[in-house]
């Protein structure tokens, strides 16, 4: 699917797991960014927790984005996006910079705001944008079974 749908992954794997030298690498950061003093959030703290990632992340795949060269469609920009993530996957999240929490709404705004400044920045690194309804980008986690264990 990568090399046809623009996506970014995460992987959630512990650190005790990755020492099997699995592929693809775990996220160590993102992981423990997730999970640190997951047991006494709230849902909604943890909500603006995930948010505050998705702009963070957004914003660094926005301007890594603008470092590859245009391509023909945005099957092509996939391609050559998970070429470069294969290539920089051990450094890609750590850059990351999670700001301090504000309120959820506007984190809310904050997040659609990064996602459609990103979404843009693939329609233009591409000669040929995709039609108006298709997915343009997929995030899945990896391993995320972290994020759920110990709740009912």
């Amino acid at each position: 699917m990568a090399s046809r749908v623009f996506t970014i992954p995460f992987n959630l794997r512990s650190t005790a797991e990755a020492a099997n030298l699995a592929f693809p690498p775990a996220d160590t950061g993102i992981r423990e960014f997730l999970l640190q003093d997951v047991g006494k959030m709230s849902s909604a703290n943890r909500q603006c927790r995930y948010l505050e990632l998705f702009i963070a992340v957004f914003t660094e795949v926005e301007e890594a984005v603008k470092t590859l060269p245009k391509q023909m469609s945005i099957a092509d920009l996939a391609s050559a996006w998970r070429d470069y993530m294969e290539a920089n996957w051990d450094t890609l999240y750590s850059h990351l910079k999670v700001e301090s929490r504000v309120h959820f709404f506007a984190l809310q705004s904050k997040a659609k705001d990064s996602m459609e400044r990103m979404l843009q920045t693939l329609d233009n690194c591409v000669q040929k944008p995709s039609n108006p309804h298709p997915v343009k980008t997929v995030l899945y986690f990896d391993e995320a079974h972290c994020l759920v264990e110990g709740r009912t």
